[in-house]
């Protein structure tokens, strides 16, 4: 995984020297992660939401109270997912680990591919991962999510493209798909896949 946090920082104008006091290396960016309630109608539990900085080897960590729950993931440009079943938190069962599986998550909705960032070709490795490309809602516009990568996220970050070619697209951006710090070519590669297989949330109902 890219320390994201530290890359939108240097590319925003920081210096790495500060940029990695205050990012180190070792850390990627923050996620927020949702309990649900394991039964009908699945709603968060009061209090057990986390902002959880994702580190490079793509453990996260926070302390929740024992319970049946499912896990929820959120990112500002990314499908929500959820874990496949309810899981079991409790002082033997301390993991889970969507990465091994795409049936880690519900609806299998995880891939292995993803676009290189060095040079924008599709490749893929064992880990699965959550799918990018959720960054307009057509009734609120850019910045906010509807659940599925369609042609209001594709115009949105052709726009975004436009500008960040011309280097105006730097720093902690939702638009910045890849991690890199800028927005450039090889976000738009991102959110073309995005849109053309339609990636969709898909929770429990």
């Amino acid at each position: 995984m890219r320390p994201v946090l530290y890359n939108q920082c240097v590319a925003g104008g920081g210096s790495p020297a500060s940029c990695l006091s205050l990012f180190p290396l070792t850390e990627v960016d923050d996620i927020i992660v949702e309990l649900h309630s394991a039964t009908l109608p699945y709603n968060i539990v009061p209090g057990l939401t986390y902002t959880c900085r994702l580190q490079t080897t793509g453990l996260c960590s926070f302390n929740a109270p024992s319970g049946s729950y499912y896990i929820a993931i959120l990112y500002p440009s990314a499908i929500q997912t959820w874990s496949h079943d309810p899981v079991q938190i409790d002082a033997t069962h301390l993991f889970y680990d969507f990465s091994l599986s795409a049936n880690k998550a519900f609806g299998d909705n995880q891939s292995r591919d993803y676009f290189s960032p060095i040079s924008g070709n599709l490749v893929n490795d064992a880990a699965y991962k959550i799918l990018m490309g959720d960054v307009s809602d057509p009734n609120f516009g850019f910045g906010f999510q509807d659940g599925i990568s369609e042609s209001t996220d594709f115009n949105d970050m052709e726009n975004e493209v436009y500008f960040g070619v011309q280097g105006l697209r730097c720093g902690n951006l939702i638009s910045d798909l890849n991690g890199d710090g800028c927005v450039d070519l090889l976000d738009f590669i991102i959110i073309e896949n995005s849109v053309y297989n339609i990636y969709i949330n898909m929770i429990p109902n």
